[in-house]
């Protein structure tokens, strides 16, 4: 460059270890987050004294001007942006700043804005928006970081300007520039009524950035409604711009000022205020996890609520009148004991403990173990809540009988998979000498629940296995979905939940990650952490707790291992790690005396009991590095800076070796499956940490930092996967040429007659796929899918080889048995997409299902089409693309994800609260048996049986026309001329037509009866081509919205059944049909005259739709008189 300047291209491409930190999921995430991470690179570490960041659309007008113009003169200011005061927004991302510590941060900052931001608004997921919040906080962090009641006043002036613009981007019909120009103005006001007194400090508008940078992007165009606010945007280059210096010193300390939030906004207040139901439904509910008898007098809840709710909780015991004087109040306090929550990570859900205590407590419980607890005295509508008895079980000596020394708790793991490192924990605490294991979790890999399973079968270890659920809502009714608003699922309740079941139980519980361990110096009592416990219980007999610093270590990402029989715990024999430990408290972990504790956080020492002889609370020991330390695993780079000197430590290489030992004498007896065991765990690994560092760097920002947020990134991910291979497994499967072109290659080729094809061969499609599909729709559910997916695959695959391999009538009769036999197991395609994919979806995924098969087919049929025009008989060619293509889809479902039956289990609990599943076993006897229980309720809901009435009768219709109609067009006096043949294009421009008639759906049944009447007299193939058409669009619009409608009005565990139930009675239909008017032992009719009466048919179908729909007018008409409606207030089938 012409003055000397270093000049670096950053991409993906040029630095590509930075590439895995900072994953694709916004751009302008990922633009921060790189250079973020670049600038971190000791290739560049204390290289610059300052840095200049452009844009790639930003080129340099005046060559002459030197950068060093730009340098403040003041030191201090470590970073210069530039604002332009007419829209407040920041001159296209041109940051000036010295690459220290504290600017990375807040460039790292700006990243997280997009990664964890929970919304799809345009005026916050833009990069102004970003800056002017960063700014906001990093002022706030750097001058009252020590102050939290200044903090909490921060975020709810903040949340103003999200909530408030969220109402008014809802309500009113702005454009989004005005509403982003609205949220700026919000931001900047905010700032500098907080700043005021210091502005002069901040603001510098002496600065002109025009003449030196200019944009080459082409800026997009004004709304007309903003003319009189801002100016039209080419001229925004006359202005001067806004130098905001960021001052980063820890020193500045700024006078508390109560600000009012009206003067946030000086412009006239066109906000909606009222509150809207669902927001209120959520804010007033209380979530229960668990109740403890903690003594004989005393009861402790663990739950869940909004910090906001103020309102109060009752109990009622066992034995006493349900009357308001026999409810009693519930003292309600935050687990951290200081309820600061809210103002450290902008979470609103959080953990609570409520607190009962009655001298009476014994006498009423008596033998009954529970309580009922209600928020409406009123009402008192009570909840049962069973107890779980925490109390001292004997004393010998004054002394407390253990019933185990040593337990761990393991905080919730949610997406966890990672199944090495579970069988390290395992081994080595085992080895450490736990003997009780309490494993929370929310969502974990099958393969986890094997290993734990496994594990159980140990004599000499107690597991407890607590499932740490969501929050239940109402997602169909647009409830907010309260889990957004927990952090990181509010692990410091469940490690309380956890130290309840412990208390007076496990004399020591540790608290640890599953990627931690504590080591204990050789020198130290042998190296054993129970006698180190006890050495110094016993030196400090007053102590709740022992508190352990930190230290990282480092291991090789040998994830790739598959099955457990490959795991060697070697590479732990010879770790990097830090040579320094963490300061406190940065990730030191406790050990506790459950009885001694109140509260607890994670890394913090929280609130301690009293000692009952003394009455003073009880002391901690902290445990100096020297005698042990928690050893933090880790397989990826750690996000924290932590400037310590690396170093290579065989210290585990002893236990290492007797990890492996103990493993492999224990693994014959697991007898673990030998399939499932993933490769590629590293890469969901990497997915899930880059979500993890995200999380941790947005600790105290506005948006509450839920791990909805990874979960919905990864799990929208697979969600994408499935959905990809799910679809295109249905455009394969349907993608078959040789369709309409069967007739002809069974007449010409195999030389079957005409009558053999109508009256012998076709009829038994009809008749197998009823028999088979008795079986499907019993077992659909009940084998979870893919399996009888599979089978339709092998079915089809079948079908064609007995086409382009044998001739004769019996092998085309068996032929017809195996194509419906594959038709039968067609249900489990839609039942498998019910129980994968979330109610939410529903409607999305049957009109994109829909669509892919319609695609499919027209494909199929136009290439169909093709293949004939150019080669008059190239029947086998169509053959072996069909069986090319059943072949890909079979691959495709091998690919497919398994349908957990205990994802189906939770929604039958859910909707049968008598019924508890604990395995597979159970779940399979259960949809066995509920079959006669779904068959009532299927009769019972009038929702679902007259849906599926339209369902039985268009299928039964569908598939007869389907069956017969080749025949129909041989017989038109003009189909043997080659130029007329046009069955390919006809069946290809139905699934086309259908795609667009999906999202046009109108009930016109009568249609579908005068297209076949006019069908059966017309001797014209082209006018039989075009009435058919007209038909098969119109089934599609049917059946698509009564598969919808079905779909909601029944729960997902069901859905195979409906569905097959539905089709086997459209097939008992057809089927009797077929067996009086096209078979040869009955009527064996022409083919004319058989669809003359399929025409009538559909006629019956017009008139009972006729009848239905009159008597559901009458009927709401005179409900309409009784009470003063209108006809608008009421949505007909």
């Amino acid at each position: 460059m012409k003055h000397g300047y270093d000049l670096n291209l950053v991409s993906e491409q040029s630095y590509f270890e930075t590439k895995k930190y900072c994953p694709h999921y916004d751009f302008n995430f990922k633009k921060f987050c790189i250079i973020s991470e670049i600038l971190r690179l000791s290739s560049f570490t204390n290289k610059y004294d300052y840095v200049l960041m452009l844009d790639e659309n930003v080129i340099v007008v005046d060559y002459n001007i030197k950068l060093e113009s730009f340098i403040p003169n003041n030191p201090n200011t470590h970073m210069q942006l530039f604002n332009n005061p007419q829209t407040l927004e920041f001159e296209k991302n041109i940051i000036f700043f010295k690459p220290t510590v504290l600017t990375l941060t807040f460039i790292a900052n700006i990243a997280d804005y997009f990664y964890m931001i929970n919304s799809n608004s345009k005026y916050l997921l833009n990069i102004d928006s970003a800056i002017w919040y960063s700014i906001i906080e990093f002022f706030d962090k750097l001058s009252n970081h020590h102050n939290d009641n200044r903090s909490l006043n921060l975020l709810r002036l903040l949340k103003i300007c999200i909530n408030e613009l969220s109402n008014f981007e809802k309500y009113y019909f702005y454009s989004i520039e005005k509403i982003k120009f609205t949220h700026l103005i919000c931001l900047k006001q905010m700032f500098l009524n907080i700043y005021n007194k210091r502005k002069t400090q901040f603001i510098n508008e002496s600065l002109t950035l025009s003449n030196f940078f200019k944009c080459i992007e082409t800026v997009f165009p004004i709304h007309k409604s903003e003319n009189k606010l801002l100016k039209p945007f080419f001229k925004y280059n006359e202005y001067f711009y806004n130098s905001l210096k960021l001052y980063l010193k820890f020193n500045f300390i700024k006078e508390e000022k109560k600000e009012n939030i009206k003067n946030i906004f000086y412009q006239k207040n066109f906000f909606d205020n009222n509150k809207s139901i669902n927001l209120i439904n959520y804010q007033y509910k209380i979530y229960m996890k668990s109740a403890f008898l903690i003594s004989n007098k005393s009861i402790r809840l663990s739950l869940l609520k909004n910090i906001d709710d103020n309102s109060q909780l009752y109990y009622r015991l066992p034995y006493t009148l349900k009357i308001s004087k026999n409810y009693n109040k519930i003292k309600l306090n935050c687990q951290s004991g200081s309820c600061i929550e809210k103002g450290l990570n902008c979470c609103t859900t959080i953990g609570y403990v409520g607190e009962i205590y009655n001298k009476n407590l014994l006498f009423y419980l008596k033998d009954k173990k529970k309580i009922f607890i209600t928020k409406d005295i009123l009402k008192m509508n009570d909840i049962e809540v069973p107890l779980i008895d925490s109390r001292i079980n004997m004393i010998n000596n004054d002394q407390i009988l253990y019933k185990h020394t040593l337990g761990i708790c393991v905080q919730p793991m949610y997406l966890y998979f990672d199944y090495p490192t579970i069988i390290r924990f395992f081994e080595n605490w085992i080895l450490e000498g736990v003997t009780k294991f309490y494993i929370y979790y929310q969502s974990i890999l099958d393969k986890i629940i094997e290993i734990i399973n496994a594990y159980k079968l140990e004599t000499n270890i107690d597991i407890e296995v607590i499932y740490w659920s969501k929050i239940p809502y109402n997602a169909k009714n647009d409830d907010i979905n309260p889990n957004t608003k927990i952090y990181r699922l509010e692990a410091p309740l469940a490690i309380y939940d956890c130290m309840q079941r412990a208390r007076n139980n496990i004399k020591y519980v540790i608290s640890a990650d599953l990627d931690e361990i504590i080591h204990v110096n050789e020198n130290i009592e042998n190296g054993n952490l129970i006698a180190l416990l006890e050495k110094e219980s016993k030196n400090y007999p007053n102590s709740a707790l022992f508190s352990f610093q930190s230290r990282r270590g480092y291991l090789p990402m040998n994830w790739g291992i598959g099955h457990p029989k490959n795991i060697n715990f070697s590479i732990f024999s010879n770790l990097v790690m830090d040579e320094d430990v963490f300061e406190r408290p940065l990730y030191q972990k406790n050990i506790y005396r459950p009885e001694r504790v109140v509260s607890y956080q994670i890394h913090l020492i929280r609130t301690l009991e009293r000692n009952p002889l003394t009455n003073k609370r009880y002391s901690f020991t902290l445990i100096p590095p020297s005698s042990a330390f928690i050893f933090h695993l880790r397989r990826y780079k750690d996000y924290f800076f932590y400037n310590s000197k690396q170093v290579r430590s065989t210290i585990l290489k002893k236990k290492s070796q007797q990890w492996n030992k103990n493993f492999k004498d224990r693994f014959n007896k697991f007898n673990f499956t030998n399939n499932g065991w993933l490769t590629n765990i590293h890469y969901i690994g990497l997915e899930l940490e880059n979500c993890r560092k995200r999380v941790a760097r947005t600790m105290g920002k506005i948006i509450c930092q839920s791990i909805e947020v990874c979960e919905k990134n990864f799990t929208m991910k697979w969600y994408i996967i499935t959905a990809f291979l799910l679809t295109f497994y249905g455009f394969l499967k349907e993608f078959r040429p040789t369709e309409p072109y069967l007739y002809d290659y069974q007449r010409h080729i195999q030389n079957i007659s005409s009558n053999d094809l109508n009256n012998k061969i076709y009829p038994w499609w009809t008749y197998s796929y009823m028999i088979f599909l008795i079986p499907v729709f019993i077992f659909t559910d009940v084998l979870l899918y893919k399996i009888i997916l599979a089978l339709e695959s092998v079915c089809f695959i079948v079908t064609w080889c007995l086409i382009i391999f044998e001739k004769s009538v019996g092998s085309q009769i068996l032929m017809q048995i195996f194509y419906g036999g594959a038709t039968a197991t067609e249900v489990a395609y839609f039942s498998y997409i019910y129980a994968y994919f979330e109610e939410k979806h529903y409607r999305k995924i049957t009109i994109g299902s829909r669509i892919f098969l319609n695609l499919g087919k027209c494909v199929s049929y136009f290439f169909a089409q093709f293949i004939i025009q150019k080669y008059p008989h190239g029947y086998n060619i169509l053959n072996y693309t069909s069986l090319g293509s059943l072949i890909l889809a079979f691959v495709c479902v091998v690919f497919l994800p398994n349908i957990d039956w205990k994802k189906l289990k939770i929604e039958i609990e859910k909707n049968n609260k008598d019924i508890y599943i604990e395995s597979y076993k159970d779940y399979a006897i259960y949809k066995i048996k509920s079959i006669w229980i779904s068959t009532k309720q299927f009769f019972q809901n009038q929702s679902i049986y007259v849906w599926s009435l339209w369902w039985i009768l268009s299928t039964c219709g569908n598939f007869q026309i389907g069956n017969y109609i080749q025949s129909l067009w041989a017989s038109a006096d003009d189909y043997s001329t080659s130029e007329s043949n046009y069955n390919g294009l006809i069946e290809a421009i139905c699934p086309l037509l259908s795609i667009i008639t999906i999202f046009l759906t109108q009930w016109i049944i009568r249609i579908s009866f005068a297209s076949l009447l006019i069908m059966t007299y017309s001797n014209s193939i082209f006018v039989m081509y075009t009435l058919y058409l007209i038909y098969r669009v119109i089934y599609q619009a049917m059946i698509t919205v009564s598969q919808y409608e079905i779909s909601i009005a029944t729960d997902s565990s069901n859905l195979g059944f409906v569905f097959g139930v539905n089709t086997f009675f459209a097939l008992v239909l057809q089927s009797l049909l077929t067996f009086i008017v096209a078979d040869k032992t009955v009527l064996g009719l022409p083919i004319r005259k058989q669809f003359l009466i399929y025409a009538y048919y559909h006629l019956f179908i017009f008139l009972l739709l006729i009848i239905y729909v009159s008597y559901k007018i009458i009927k709401k008409r005179s409900y309409l008189f009784k009470n003063d409606y209108t006809l608008n207030n009421f949505i007909f089938p």
